[in-house]
């Protein structure tokens, strides 16, 4: 069984969720990250780092992507 958790946070092109996604991929989880902008660099080169530019208020594109997390990736274990 692969013990790595799949963890979505909001906001991570910046601030506390840029940290929190740098902080869960040292700990070895795969991370999605979303923000209205683009990821930054050091993120999006990780290989356990998938990034969506998307507004969390929109619903449509919400649902798009966790739409494109459950085809891709399969599961989440934690929102942030």
């Amino acid at each position: 069984m692969n013990d790595t958790r799949h963890i979505l946070i909001t906001g991570a092109s910046r601030g506390l969720g840029r940290y929190l996604a740098g902080h869960y991929l040292k700990q070895g989880d795969l991370v999605i990250g979303c923000a209205r902008s683009e990821a930054c660099k050091s993120l999006v080169t990780h290989e356990r780092y998938r990034h969506y530019r998307v507004d969390v208020t929109d619903p449509p594109g919400v649902h798009a992507l966790l739409r494109d997390v459950q085809r891709e990736i399969g599961r989440l274990d934690a929102v942030i």
